[in-house]
């Protein structure tokens, strides 16, 4: 019993001695593969440049360089070595950049992967281009700054806010090029599920794996730390930080922000919001609520519901989305998307197949009220500024020439400039809309279709007439000229009355 411990101490020192020769042997291939075949020359480089990974991860180009000119200014009798440019090149893609990629993602350098001189050579010049898309993304900090988030808000914009700065983050590179996203990922433990994938984003695995220990982290959680107190600061959000304020570490101060925002109180408040709109929201037609905004606002809901724990699977969505559309201009095409919904096998019509091809069907007919509201609004003579507000006397926003536009408020006047932007009307300075042409291009589509829809009824009283022996041959020709009255016709009709 009591040699076990002596025994157990032995075990672990051999352990000890064997992973350092078996390190040993792959830094004698690493410098194998980097073209030095004199085994006595590899010897005395790794005897005195680097004699495990260890030395290898805080090595720098420069440290390479200065090594490389070492051995050139030795005597023959020394042990002179000369590297060359290329066998210094390859040396420097390996252990600045090969070996430090492990190093990026919690990992120890090995061989293991490595089949051949070639797959090693393609792998560390793999590793040299990612080191130059850092370099290129660290120069360059026109995507940082588009991606800022902006203040934080409270409770209500948290989600939003969290996703945009975690966005943000991954546009800043951190000490050792890793996305400083990294520093407010989930999970404290590497997550090495991306290295799955055939064509696996590098950058990703470095947010996913990157240490969360050592001066590394250290001066990226700082950094952290810095950028989300300049988003806070005389926000009620900063309340929440006071507590991990003086240990300038960004993971804990977004831990703070989440315990907060993300709690059991506020998780109801999202997931009542997200009840409210899944109770309210329908889509009627394009004067109500535009399309696009009825599907902006299903993807709130949908988000709502997903961030509070109770996601929407696909046919959930599906069915939510057929049953909030209910404007009839759109039966036909929803009947016909819902038989193809059912016996769809390949999995083709999806929740965003079958919201695009309403889109289309919903904006690519003429509103209804867009049309009425200027034929009517000429009959009446009415193409003028309401007296009061923006709202004209048949409920439609008014968008025409306002003389006393100043004096609006900012709410109806972003009102005016949704509905013109909704309706394609694009205004010129100083000067009223061309009404009129708009107006002429209406009524002439609307006589196109009382046309159209007056020789189908014709038609089908002729039928009618057929099949019954009912003597009504004026009929169709009566609906036409009453048709005809309604839109200027009454010239056809007096012709009629002449002959």
């Amino acid at each position: 019993m009591a040699a076990a411990p002596g025994a157990a101490a032995a075990a672990a020192a051999a352990a000890i001695v064997a992973a350092a020769m078996a390190e040993a042997a792959e830094i004698d291939m690493i410098l194998l593969y980097c073209g030095f075949t004199d085994p006595q020359q590899r010897l005395d480089i790794s005897r005195d440049g680097f004699v495990d990974y260890a030395d290898m991860n805080i090595l720098r180009e420069k440290d390479i360089s200065e090594l490389a000119k070492a051995f050139a200014d030795r005597t023959q009798a020394n042990g002179r070595i000369t590297f060359g440019l290329r066998r210094q090149n390859l040396l420097k893609s390996t252990i600045i950049h090969w070996v430090q990629d492990f190093r990026r993602i919690s990992r120890t350098p090995t061989l293991n992967a490595i089949a051949d001189v070639e797959d090693f050579r393609a792998k560390t010049q793999t590793a040299r281009e990612r080191a130059s898309v850092r370099k290129s993304r660290t120069e360059d900090s026109s995507s940082s700054q588009a991606a800022d988030p902006g203040k934080c808000k409270g409770s209500k914009g948290w989600l939003a806010w969290s996703r945009a700065l975690k966005n943000h983050l991954s546009t800043i590179l951190g000490q050792d090029g890793a996305p400083l996203s990294y520093i407010i990922r989930e999970e404290a433990a590497p997550d090495y599920e991306l290295e799955n994938e055939i064509d696996c984003d590098y950058e990703q695995l470095t947010v996913d794996c990157a240490p969360l220990t050592g001066t590394i982290f250290s001066a990226d959680a700082k950094t952290v730390h810095q950028l989300i107190h300049g988003f806070i600061q005389g926000e009620t959000a900063e309340v929440w930080t006071r507590s991990t304020a003086n240990r300038k570490n960004g993971r804990l101060d977004f831990q703070a922000l989440q315990a907060h925002y993300e709690g059991e109180g506020n998780k109801q408040i999202r997931l009542d919001e997200a009840e409210q709109l899944r109770r309210s929201l329908v889509y009627k037609n394009e004067r109500v609520l535009s399309f696009d905004k009825f599907l902006t606002s299903m993807q709130r809901m949908f988000q709502g519901f997903y961030d509070a724990g109770e996601e929407y699977l696909e046919p959930q969505k599906i069915r939510v989305l057929f049953e909030k559309t209910q404007s009839p201009a759109l039966q036909m095409a929803k009947s016909s998307l819902m038989v193809a919904h059912d016996l769809d096998i390949a999995g083709t019509v999806t929740y965003d197949f079958i919201a695009n091809s309403l889109s289309v069907q919903a904006t690519g007919q003429a509103p209804d009220h867009a049309t009425n509201r200027n034929t009517s609004a000429l009959g009446r003579g009415e193409a003028s500024a309401p007296d009061g507000g923006v709202t004209s006397n048949d409920g439609a926003i008014f968008t025409g020439y306002y003389p006393n536009w100043r004096q609006l408020t900012d709410a109806n006047k972003q009102s005016v400039y949704d509905e013109r932007k909704r309706l394609d009307i694009k205004m010129t300075k100083g000067k009223k809309p061309p009404y009129k042409g708009r107006q002429t291009s209406a009524i002439k589509a609307k006589k196109k279709e009382v046309s159209k829809l007056n020789r189908k009824i014709s038609s089908l009283k002729a039928k009618l007439k057929s099949a019954s022996s009912i003597d009504d041959d004026d009929e169709p020709e009566e609906v036409q000229t009453n048709a005809g009255d309604q839109f200027g016709g009454r010239k056809k009709k007096k012709e009629n009355k002449s002959s």
